[in-house]
């Protein structure tokens, strides 16, 4: 199969610039707006685009199968892990979200060992060390003590990998877009509900634009995110999805005066080493099976 590197890498690091900036976005529009409020509004506007998108593929006509268990279990878990995040991430600096949400694909390997039965040797069991280290070292109490805030963004870290996990589990032929489509659809719903409790605050135009702004941005990040894994090797572009960090760390400090401490920046540098890591041994472990 014909690969274009290059490409896949300016794709995928456009992509976590995307999503770095959906983030920031949301972040400001609940200086604003309550968190729930923001979320309904972006859930409908991304669950809309990614309805067009299946109806424009010919998707819809499968429609029954956003009701099998396995494909509303995912969107259970996808909201939980979404809801946590926005909501952590008002309360946060971007960079530590980010940098704490870089760590799924680690926080993945257990539940992989438990649920899917894969093999995982001690190379990765170390690295999985290692990257809970860095995750401490991002999370480590203030001298207020424990922020619960980042302790509720490592929770849904946690709902993220449970969540990749079991989408492994769903049926190949469910095309893809009805899942997300789904998760989005329940993820709006839910959002839906709170706002409805809490009762609806008055939109200004700023915050308007900045949600309509997000969810463009996630529509953008999702697409450049399916081309970078098409036409590049996976191996190759894995890492540059910790670019997000960058672009957390630089929005981070223009936008709100945010800057990790030394500290910060080495729990940082273990979270990403882990992640390239373990992308690599991955890359390694397939071609052995391969090669075997």
């Amino acid at each position: 199969m014909h690969t274009d590197n290059p490409r896949g890498i300016a794709a995928m690091t456009a992509a976590m610039a995307a999503f770095a900036v959906n983030d920031a976005l949301m972040k400001l529009a609940s200086e604003a707006l309550p968190v729930a409020q923001t979320i309904f509004v972006r859930g409908a506007l991304v669950s809309l685009l990614l309805f067009t998108m299946a109806w424009a593929r010919g998707a819809l006509a499968y429609w029954h199968v956003l009701f099998k268990p396995a494909v509303l279990a995912r969107g259970v878990l996808e909201t939980t892990g979404s809801f946590g995040y926005l909501i952590a991430l008002a309360h946060i600096p971007l960079a530590t979200a980010l940098a704490i949400n870089m760590a799924t694909p680690l926080v993945m390997m257990p539940f992989a060992v438990l649920l899917l039965g894969e093999d995982i040797r001690w190379r990765r069991w170390a690295t999985l060390a290692v990257g809970f280290v860095g995750i401490l070292l991002v999370m480590r109490p203030g001298p207020e003590g424990i922020n619960w805030w980042v302790l509720l963004s490592f929770a849904t870290t946690i709902a993220f990998a449970l969540r990749d996990v079991h989408t492994r589990r769903i049926a190949v032929g469910i095309p893809s877009i009805l899942v997300t489509a789904g998760s989005a659809a329940m993820f709006t719903l839910v959002a839906g509900v709170v706002v409805a409790f809490e009762g609806w605050q008055p939109v200004a135009m700023p915050a308007l634009l900045e949600l309509g702004a997000a969810a463009i941005l996630v529509g953008v990040g999702m697409h450049l995110l399916v081309v970078a894994t098409r036409i590049s090797e996976a191996s190759v572009v894995a890492g540059f999805r910790y670019t997000a960090l960058v672009w957390g760390v630089v929005i981070g400090y223009f936008v709100w005066g945010h800057m990790p401490d030394a500290l910060g920046w080495t729990g940082i540098g273990l979270v990403v080493c882990a992640g390239l890591y373990a992308a690599h041994r991955e890359r390694v472990r397939r071609h052995e099976k391969v090669g075997g």
